[in-house]
């Protein structure tokens, strides 16, 4: 379809990847996130500095710690991303968006939906999705490939209409 009367239809279909970077940016842009690689830092910090202080198990206990935000959780979410695509039905048919001065309209087959511009709580752009987001855990997720050349419409329809306190598209 194309855009009449500045409103702005776009397409949008989430896969594995786009979910995967989705939950790692939502997870490591948080306090959270920051706290627990901080930790593995500091772990790694710790065994370096105090190998021949620490017994075996006070070692491995470290060892862990140290992976678990930086090796061991970015796998477990890219298995839970792999899940959630596979086993949520809404991911297996594409989105349907309309942008206007009035809002977004949502539609996946017969199910509709529309979202008041005051509704958006934060927009964040990361190398490959612009993510809008309606409460601190729901989100529509938006490739960036799937915008295409709708880009500067995209961004030029959110800036003029949007009143959320964070907006920051690349």
């Amino acid at each position: 379809m194309s855009n009449s009367e500045n409103n702005l239809y776009i397409e949008t279909q989430i896969d594995n990847k786009s979910m995967y970077e989705f939950m790692l940016n939502h997870t490591y842009k948080s306090l959270m996130g920051f706290v627990g690689v901080f930790f593995s830092l500091l772990a790694v910090f710790a065994l370096v500095v105090y190998w021949n202080d620490y017994d075996i198990t006070r070692k491995l206990i470290f060892v862990f710690i140290a992976l678990l935000f930086t090796v061991i959780n970015p796998v477990a979410l890219y298995f839970k991303s792999k899940k959630q695509v596979k086993m949520n039905d809404s991911f297996h048919h594409p989105l349907c968006y309309v942008f206007s001065t009035k809002g977004v309209d949502v539609k996946q087959g017969e199910q509709s939906l529309h979202i008041n511009w005051e509704d958006i709580i934060k927009i964040v752009s990361t190398k490959n999705l612009i993510v809008i987001y309606l409460s601190p855990i729901n989100a529509f997720i938006f490739p960036k490939k799937q915008i295409g050349d709708k880009f500067d419409d995209f961004k030029k329809i959110i800036i003029d209409n949007i009143k959320c306190r964070k907006v920051l598209i690349k």
